[in-house]
């Protein structure tokens, strides 16, 4: 106390240890401040005026290292409450710090905050404020835990109890940044998180492997110290699960690993962990599905682990999880926002295909006053309530393809064509020659009936001969055909599509006549893949466009069938 013995002497060591913003609020408490530059300074004021001073804060002094001094400090003065004072990129992490002595550690930078979160600072216990945060610690070791300036609860652990304070507190800082962040800012703050939790626990790495149910476990986010290599980020995808770590993790439990030189020779154990250190791996948990890790690691040594830690681990894990997990979702709510906007587009195409057959045949019936030309027309409307009750199901089940079945192409060929408005253009095929497929009939319909509008709207309009025929044909042909490595095509007798464009000819949109909408060969695309399928264009017998729909299974060079996410359709 001070010579009246009303206010508490702290001595602060260091450049400007504590400033402006963080002197005031002391004072304001009730301490009296006394700051000393070098270290050597602050031990001989010690030697000669211990009885004087209540509490030491330093941080960073220019003549010795803090944890120097802090041992050299505790050694002599054991009773002495001491705190290191450190920022988010300081050196020394709370576990060292206590290690050799400090009563508290205190940060005096704040977590980094989220674009929508608050400006605004705490004053509920100092996880946000760092003048709080020191004006607690400094009363807290002075008094022996008790701070009823900011009502921080009291304990007997000692140092102990003072990290887990200061420990919990950098975990709720990241938690706060986590679930505030927005969407592209996810990444940046679960690096952060994995920093703060790396340089306080004093650790050399921690990583994230995750996956979304489908993927293997991919590295997908790290922090290492400097001179310190993450993981491979294709660890487990090389050596896979191999070993009771995954078996346990699998379970929802967390792994504690007090010596990775310990470890059985498993592959995957040996390539994950450095060859001596230290390990605790905690699992990624979303909605009862194991989902990835998060390891913390040292690479130099043993590190013993509380229980007591290694929960608040799971917390950070848990945290971390979360946040992917509504990344995820937010995600896939983007996805089916453009997919409905994708599928109101393709209904309304697909729709109007037997809309004009409709229109087309109760015209001819009027005009001619045969009514068998309705039955067309009937046909067509068939054709619509399918595609209403197909389109309904989609939508309330959420699948691209129904039941695959047994489908004989050639009844598919003419009940399509018969549904389109195909003017002068003639069909050519063989009944016999294409065979069977398994396919969602009505989904593969739509892929013809595409093609087929397609081709009769972009194929010749000339009356050349086709190849060694000479009879004059009064509009394009379109033929039909089997490929001999499984699977079918379609061809006219049209310009073609140029090589350059083939590659976006099943993008949305893309059309070469003003008034189409762009989305027949989109829909094709989709419904082929849906399947499992590929889809290729070249150059047909007559020079026109050839569109080749592959059936056999994917080879490793071919892309595999996409997921009901990746199908707009």
């Amino acid at each position: 106390m001070d010579a009246v013995g009303q206010r508490l002497v702290v001595l602060s060591v260091g450049t400007d240890a504590l400033g402006a913003s963080l002197t005031a609020p002391l004072e304001r408490a009730g301490a009296d401040v006394r700051n000393v530059d070098a270290a050597s300074a602050a031990l001989g004021s010690l030697v000669t005026n211990r009885s004087e001073v209540d509490c030491v804060v330093v941080d960073d002094p220019p003549d010795m290292a803090v944890l120097d001094f802090v041992e050299a400090v505790s050694s002599e003065w054991s009773a002495l409450p001491l705190v290191v004072l450190a920022g988010n990129d300081a050196e020394v992490s709370p576990h060292d710090a206590f290690r050799v002595g400090a009563t508290e550690y205190v940060r005096t930078s704040s977590c980094p905050r989220s674009r929508s979160s608050t400006a605004s600072s705490s004053s509920s216990g100092g996880a946000v404020d760092p003048a709080s945060r020191v004006v607690s610690a400094v009363w807290r070791s002075y008094t022996n835990g008790e701070t009823p300036q900011n009502g921080t609860p009291s304990g007997t652990d000692g140092v102990d109890r003072q990290y887990l304070v200061e420990f919990q507190n950098v975990v709720l800082d990241a938690s706060a940044s986590l679930m505030s962040a927005e969407r592209d800012e996810i990444a940046t703050k679960v690096r952060w998180t994995l920093q703060s939790v790396g340089e306080f626990t004093g650790v050399d790495r921690c990583y994230v492997f995750g996956t979304d149910g489908a993927d293997p476990l991919r590295l997908s986010h790290e922090w290492s110290r400097d001179g310190v290599a993450p993981p491979r980020a294709d660890v487990v995808e090389r050596h896979g699960f191999d070993s009771p770590l995954v078996d346990r993790l699998d379970r929802f439990e967390n792994v504690h690993v007090p010596d990775t030189a310990d470890l059985p020779n498993r592959p995957l154990a040996r390539a994950l962990f450095t060859e001596r250190g230290t390990a605790v791996v905690v699992p990624l948990v979303s909605n009862w599905q194991f989902r990835g890790f998060v390891g913390f690691e040292t690479t130099d040594g043993a590190r013993e682990w509380s229980e007591t830690e290694i929960s608040v681990l799971r917390t950070v894990a848990d945290t971390i999880a979360h946040t992917l997990e509504r990344r995820r979702r937010e995600e896939a709510l983007q996805r089916q926002n453009e997919r409905l906007d994708t599928f109101a587009a393709a209904v309304s195409h697909d729709l109007r295909n037997p809309l004009s057959v409709v229109a087309g045949f109760v015209d001819l019936a009027q005009e001619t006053d045969d009514v068998s030309h309705l039955d067309r027309a009937a046909a067509a409307v068939d054709r619509m309530e399918a595609l209403i009750t197909d389109v309904l199901a989609l939508a309330r089940e959420g699948r691209t393809v129904g039941e695959a079945t047994t489908v004989r192409l050639g009844s598919v060929v003419e009940e399509a064509w018969l549904a389109v408005e195909t003017g002068d253009a003639t069909l050519a095929y063989s009944t016999d020659d294409l065979g069977t497929v398994s396919a969602d009939r009505t989904r593969l319909l739509t892929v013809f009936e595409n093609l087929f509008r397609n081709s009769a709207e972009h194929g010749s309009t000339s009356n050349r001969p086709r190849g060694g025929d000479s009879t004059e044909h009064a509009g394009s042909e379109v033929r039909v055909g089997r490929l001999e490595t499984g699977g079918f095509y379609v061809e006219d007798d049209g310009p073609g599509i140029p090589p350059d464009d083939r590659e976006t000819v099943f993008e949305e949109g893309y059309s070469t006549d003003s008034d189409g909408s762009g989305l027949g060969l989109a829909i094709v695309s989709n419904v082929v893949h849906a399947h499992g399928w590929e889809i290729d264009v070249a150059t047909g017998t007559s020079g026109g466009a050839r569109f080749e729909v592959s059936t056999a299974d994917p080879t490793p060079e071919r892309r595999p069938p996409r997921s009901d996410a990746e199908c707009p359709d």
